[in-house]
Formats: structure tokens, C-alpha cells, sequence
């Protein structure tokens, strides 16, 4: 019996990796986000699209000598949520997670889905990363608002980016990973981020040919109709 339970739960580790990776799986990915927001201390690094899931790379710096952030999971007070910009009477998309929350590149956790919040201290220049994640928004999604809590929207000191544009596999705009790097420097330049935040562009992947979406499997999205708003 023992002998069984061991072989079990081994299978099981050997499992957990492939099921977690299978879930993952990009489609394509867009290095160079089109929205608008309300201040520029944050930005979107990137957007990947998976069979199942639209996750948001997200990058903040501290403004504070001695601040707090706070990151709220599904159950939190503020929890980010997903409208379609163009119909908000629809369902919203609501958090499933937020993956790898860094500071200074450090992992701080690799996970919130259970808990409620996590908070860090930080310091000024200190800069936080995270994976925003949600379900993939059906085909006629197009435009996206990205908000940090119900009723939210027009609290500037919140983390809210407007019209995000959901590009489709095979949009000309999507980008390569090198001017993903160029522009969070120069973000991190502007705001006087920790040095540990910069990036090597010598280090970005050559874009490999991201296949097309199976629409048997996955929603093909139209091309979307906004660009970058000052």
C-alpha cells in the first residue's frame, strides 16, 4: 500500500509540470501594447495569448521613500477585472490569478489565487512586476479596459489601463521581443528605477513564426480599432 501511494504521488509531481505548461502554451504574444492609462509610472511589458487565457504582463515603479504595494487577488477588495471596451454591458472577465510578482527582479510570490491580498514595502525607484491573468476573451472582443477593482474607473491612483487593443495572431503590430526590452529601459530610465530593472536587448529572441490560431480550438479575434492615446 505504501509502495503504491509512493508511485502515485511521484506520477503526480512528474504531471503537475506538463499540466501547468499545457495550460501555458502561447499562441503568440504582443510586445508592443497599444492602451491608455492615467499616469506613467505603470505600463503593460506585453500581452500573451494562450488556447485559454489573455494574461497581462504589468510593471510599476515606487514613487514612495517608504510605500506599500498591495496586490489583490480574485477575492481582494480591488481585484483587476476585464470590460469590453466597446459593449460594457457585457460580462466582465473577471481575475482567475496573478503569477510572479517580482521586485527588483527578486520573486516575491509565485501565486495569489487563494489569498485575499499581498503587500510589500518598497522604497522610491523599487519596481514590481506581475502576470495579470484571465479567461481569453471571445472573438468579438476586440477593445479591452484592464480595471483594478469594481467601480474603480476613475480613481486615478488606481492601476487602470483603457482601450487595450486585443491583437489576433498574425497582426503586423505585434512586435518583437527587442522593443518590448527598449521600452521598459526607457521607462525605467524616466522614473529612476532600481538599475537591477534594466534590461540586455542583446539578450531578446529572434521572433520565431507564431502559428495561427485553430479556430476549431480557439476564438480568432478581429483586428482591433485602437491605437495609442496620449
Amino acid at each position: 500500500m505504501k509502495r503504491t501511494l509512493t508511485v502515485a504521488l511521484l506520477l503526480l509531481v512528474l504531471l503537475i509540470p506538463n499540466i501547468y505548461s499545457q495550460e501555458l502554451t502561447i499562441t503568440h504574444t504582443d510586445y508592443k501594447p497599444n492602451y491608455r492609462q492615467w499616469q506613467s509610472a505603470y505600463m503593460i511589458d506585453r500581452i500573451d495569448y494562450t488556447d485559454n487565457r489573455i494574461i497581462f504582463h504589468f510593471r510599476f515603479v515606487g514613487s514612495f521613500k517608504m510605500g506599500i504595494a498591495t496586490f489583490y487577488g480574485p477575492k481582494g477588495e480591488f481585484p483587476w477585472y476585464l470590460e469590453n471596451a466597446e459593449s460594457p454591458n457585457d460580462p466582465i472577465y473577471e481575475l482567475l490569478e496573478i503569477r510572479n510578482i517580482r521586485q527588483n527582479q527578486l520573486l516575491k510570490a509565485e501565486r495569489l489565487v487563494g489569498l485575499k491580498e499581498l503587500a510589500f514595502n518598497y522604497t522610491t525607484g523599487d519596481v514590481f512586476t506581475c502576470e495579470i491573468h484571465f479567461a481569453r476573451p471571445h472573438k468579438h472582443f476586440k477593445l479591452a479596459h484592464l480595471i483594478e477593482g469594481i467601480g474603480q474607473r476613475n480613481e486615478t491612483n488606481h492601476f487602470n489601463a483603457f482601450d487595450i487593443r486585443l491583437k489576433p495572431a498574425d497582426d503586423p503590430q505585434l512586435g518583437k521581443e527587442v522593443d518590448m526590452i527598449n521600452t521598459i529601459n526607457a521607462f525605467v530610465r524616466k522614473h529612476k528605477g532600481n538599475p537591477a530593472n534594466y534590461l540586455n536587448p542583446a539578450q531578446a529572441r529572434e521572433p520565431s513564426r507564431q502559428r495561427s490560431d485553430d479556430p476549431k480550438k480557439q476564438p480568432k479575434m478581429d483586428e482591433g480599432v485602437a491605437g495609442m492615446k496620449d
